[in-house]
């Protein structure tokens, strides 16, 4: 194997050979005599001139003593010099004198376009032929070589030594400027046909040059490239397949035999590039493209379509497979998930990320189990395992957050339903195994061995799988999918009111416990019992019932098995202090879930109305507390609490009895 990093260093000789602009090579010139001409240094575009006898990039005395020596010379003669020849008559004699004249004393950027080549002042590599009209927009300085083609297209080609049929290019790709075509040349031949892998802003195109720059446009893939920002970028010829990628990852490979051998080169024909870290190898050990890793992201795009490119191509996104099917990418940086050393990382900082796998005969029995961590300490963390994915898009969802585990269904609509919820503290930076299973029905998933939310839902059983990033960093490893696991012991993921044989003693007790104050107990009670009917925790706003054709108990097993999904923003009263505006109901509805009660337990109401009163409205139980009376501590509620539409003097003194009756039967 040969391969050579192309540094740019000068080399010890000092030669220096040149092409003309345009395609006809140049007339030999003689060796420069000093390191390099005035004012050059290396990595410099050198512009030579046939004028310029001695190389010194300067017309003067040492051109008269060569034009002397050479006077009255044909090419026949023994003291013929060519590059004395201006005029290009085959004799040299006063017309070539005259044009010394002309231009004595100028340097080579003012001689006749004619008489000009242009190279890169030599390096430890070959010598680069340029090609372009403002050949001075390219320049080798510090290992890196630009070409700046925002005024033409500008190419430069290296005739490497030993270029074989297996050869790889590589070097590190910079665009300095928003809007850029350029890329690597490979194969290129003394006609100028060649391969040329083009890179763009959001796509690499591969193309076959031939006759008359006639381009062939061969295979495109999509291939995001950031403004200064460096990517590593390879080209390669082997086994008659042209290859081109970007780091571990081939992004196009393509099976032609019409070139192996030739040049190498670099080329842009818009914008502003560069290339740094060169590096030409001949016949690699590696004679085939390399494959994808297990895990990569690949990117699917038809972007060519009958030889022509497609202007807003369809894209899919897959990671490379391992033991599993393809994990199919969903959202709106794909970038953003990984799947490196068995671990599945999504980034959802920036947006919402999801990874679907279509697994093989997927049965009704099926657990999917990770260990899951979570690695932004300063950003909260929203992720989760899907299940029974459909093409459409519904799904169950289990949802793992910082301080809850929650279960939904989500409809083709993209609509969430909850189906059960739990606390439960994940912290950053740990580790821990969860896992989301169908069994019988059942939808369940947990964390480490313990069940914290189930429920009973037949709506999908077979589907695919799927991992989801909405929020903070998460990373999913040692995936394992189970069909037909044995199966686990759920908690019942329906939960039905609590039976309670005297409500009104129930409430009564526990008020007592958390006001002290028997006035504020019974000021509360009595405004509970005039909304509720008696302390019925399932009580729906009786002219609800006609309008929704449902009765208490019907409504209340409704909302906990699902099949009622619009208990949040129905406008009904509902329970022991008929909640009825949408926020209160719905922190209501979540308070149940995440103790995994119905929505009509009565113990599951007393903590939730004590929060509020506690927490919400602090100042109302501290005024309970202080009440001096059974009406003062009644209308504290009413007024501030309930606010009902009737809130006149007559509303206040009817409440205010239901509580004076209730503090007789309790204290007498």
């Amino acid at each position: 194997m040969k391969k050579r990093v192309l540094r740019f260093e000068s080399l010890e000789d000092r030669q220096l050979l040149a092409v003309t602009a345009g395609l006809e090579a140049a007339a030999a010139l003689p060796a420069p005599t000093q390191a390099a001409p005035p004012g050059y240094q290396v990595g410099d575009v050198y512009i030579a001139s046939t004028m310029d006898a001695d190389g010194d990039g300067f017309i003067g005395p040492s051109e008269l003593s060569y034009m002397s020596y050479a006077w009255f010379s044909t090419k026949d003669t023994e003291n013929w010099n060519p590059a004395s020849d201006i005029d290009g008559d085959g004799f040299v004699g006063p017309g070539d004198h005259a044009h010394l004249s002309t231009y004595w004393f100028q340097t080579n950027e003012a001689l006749p376009e004619n008489t000009k080549s242009f190279a890169i002042y030599p390096s430890d590599l070959q010598n680069w032929a340029l090609f372009g009209n403002q050949i001075s927009k390219i320049s080798a300085r510090g290992g890196t070589l630009s070409i700046d083609a925002r005024t033409g297209a500008l190419e430069a080609v290296c005739d490497y030594d030993g270029f074989s049929e297996n050869l790889r290019v590589t070097a590190d790709f910079k665009a300095t400027a928003a809007s850029f075509k350029g890329g690597l040349e490979l194969a290129v031949s003394d006609t100028g046909h060649r391969y040329y892998a083009e890179l763009q802003s959001d796509r690499v195109y591969l193309y076959y040059v031939g006759n008359n720059e006639q381009m062939t446009l061969l295979d495109g893939a999509l291939c995001s490239f950031s403004v200064n920002q460096t990517y590593t970028i390879w080209g390669q010829v082997s086994g008659g397949k042209v290859s081109f990628g970007v780091g571990d990852n081939t992004l196009l490979t393509y099976n032609d035999t019409r070139l192996s051998g030739g040049w190498v080169g670099f080329y842009a024909s818009s914008g502003a590039v560069s290339f740094s870290n060169i590096s030409v190898e001949a016949n690699p050990a590696a004679a085939s493209a390399p494959t994808n890793r297990v895990g990569d992201v690949i990117v699917h795009a038809d972007i060519v379509r009958n030889g022509q490119p497609v202007a807003n191509p369809v894209t899919t996104y897959e990671i490379y497979p391992s033991d599993t099917q393809y994990w199919y990418l969903f959202g709106d940086k794909i970038s953003k998930v990984t799947a490196r050393n068995g671990s599945l990382t999504i980034d959802g900082r920036s947006g919402a990320l999801e990874a679907v796998c279509d697994y093989d005969a997927f049965p009704e029995d099926l657990r999917v189990s990770a260990t899951f961590r979570s690695t932004d300490s300063t950003v909260s963390f929203q992720a989760g395992i899907e299940l029974a994915v459909q093409d459409s898009g519904a799904r169950y969802f289990a949802e793992f957050r910082n301080t809850a585990v929650t279960l939904y269904y989500v409809s083709e609509g993209e609509s969430f339903t909850v189906l059960a919820s739990a606390n439960y503290s994940l912290a950053h930076n740990q580790s821990y195994t969860v896992w989301a299973q169908i069994v019988d029905g059942q939808v369940a998933c947990g964390v480490g061995d313990a069940v914290q939310v189930a429920a009973n839902d037949t709506r999908l059983t077979r589907g695919m799988v799927g991992f989801y990033g909405g929020a903070g960093n998460t990373v999913f490893s040692n995936i394992q999918i189970t069909p037909d696991p044995s199966k686990v012991v759920v908690p019942d993921p329906t939960p039905t009111p609590t039976p309670v044989s005297n409500p009104e003693q129930v409430v009564w007790d526990y008020f007592v416990a958390k006001i002290g104050n028997l006035y504020g107990v019974a000021g509360l009670m009595g405004n509970l019992n005039a909304e509720s009917g008696g302390f019925r925790a399932n009580n729906l706003q009786n002219s609800y019932e006609r309008s929704l054709g449902m009765s208490d108990d019907e409504y209340t097993a409704a909302v906990d098995n699902g099949s009622y999904t619009n208990f949040v923003h129905d406008s009904a009263g509902y329970g022991i202090a008929q909640w009825t505006f949408w926020s209160r109901k719905e922190a209501l509805l979540n308070f149940a879930r995440q103790q995994g009660k119905s929505i009509g337990d009565l113990y599951m109401q007393l903590d939730y109305l004590w929060y509020e009163l506690s927490v919400k409205y602090s100042t109302l139980a501290t005024r309970l507390k202080n009440a001096a009376s059974i009406r003062e501590a009644s209308d504290v509620i009413l007024l501030q609490f309930e606010r009902p539409a009737d809130q006149s003097e007559a509303a206040q003194i009817r409440r205010a009895s239901y509580g004076q009756a209730i503090y007789n039967r309790h204290v007498a």
